[in-house]
């Protein structure tokens, strides 16, 4: 799916951008269903659905799992982000932050 975001893209079709530089930006990208496998990032955006309790409790697991310079954010649009920062030792390091989707094809 992000493949063919990048394919239906305007740069694309117009020949700005190049199936090697699409190859390049999936060659970043890495997958896992283990939350072990990020601990060393720099930052941490979560984004399940929107449920105070279980956003709280994979906060609490990203604080434990992470790096201690980890940011880590929530993609929340409605809760409280001072509620979820709380069940982390890290509250100068948790932000807020949304997200549209796509991006490039969302009207402000």
């Amino acid at each position: 799916r992000i493949r063919k975001t990048y394919e239906s893209s305007s740069a694309f079709r117009s020949g700005k951008m190049t199936s090697a530089a699409v190859q390049t930006l999936m060659d970043r990208i890495s997958w896992s269903t283990e939350l072990k496998s990020i601990s060393d990032v720099d930052i941490a955006i979560e984004a399940i659905f929107e449920n105070m309790g279980a956003k709280k409790e994979l906060f609490a697991l990203l604080d434990k799992i992470c790096k201690p310079d980890t940011i880590l954010a929530s993609n929340t649009s409605v809760l409280d982000i001072d509620e979820l920062s709380k069940v982390t030792d890290r509250r100068d390091r948790f932000i807020g932050t949304h997200f549209f989707s796509p991006a490039n094809i969302m009207k402000l």
